[in-house]
């Protein structure tokens, strides 16, 4: 979990996968205990209501570790060295990333249903960077340039691949005729 406090705003921010937020949004009726998402919104954005609420078939019950919320409180905020009197509230950042790339981030202050009350695209702050250069390698047969790295391929594995490029060159042919 990461966690940052901006000192002017006095706010907490913490991050999650976008994934994450909306597995853990599906589920609160039927979550037994507590996250620590649950805690924060609770603690920090009690006041708050969403103008759309998620509607469930389950009615929704206080976590069987209710009293430990506080608890959890405290351990966050004493990483940070700051007491829980100066947060105002709680912004969630969600991201989402595709091939160890960021793909896009929003910050969103949920309620303690953890509906979204507010929300601001962060996504114009994505640098994208599309030219890598990539090394020229001068030995190829060091074994960290082999992508099978010294393994034997087995009988099956060698007649796919052999069938497999003989496809391509049908496939090529067939494009230029």
């Amino acid at each position: 979990m990461a966690v940052a406090f901006h000192n002017e705003t006095n706010i907490l921010f913490t991050f999650m996968r976008e994934g994450r937020y909306k597995e853990l949004h599906r589920s609160i009726a039927r979550r037994k205990r507590h996250h620590y998402l649950d805690a924060l919104a609770q603690t920090f954005n009690s006041d708050l209501s969403a103008p759309t609420k998620q509607l469930s078939i389950f009615e929704r019950s206080d976590f069987i570790d209710q009293d430990k919320m506080p608890e959890t409180i405290e351990k966050i905020l004493t990483s940070l060295e700051k007491e829980s009197s100066i947060v105002k509230n709680h912004v969630l950042v969600l991201f989402d990333s595709y091939n160890f790339s960021l793909s896009s981030v929003r910050a969103v202050i949920v309620d303690s249903d953890l509906n979204i009350v507010e929300e601001k695209s962060w996504n114009q702050h994505i640098i994208v960077n599309e030219s890598s250069v990539v090394d020229k390698i001068d030995k190829l047969d060091l074994p960290a340039n082999n992508p099978s790295k010294g393994l034997k391929l087995t009988a099956k594995a060698n007649a796919r691949k052999r069938t497999t490029e003989l496809r391509k060159g049908d496939t090529e042919k067939n494009n230029i005729g």
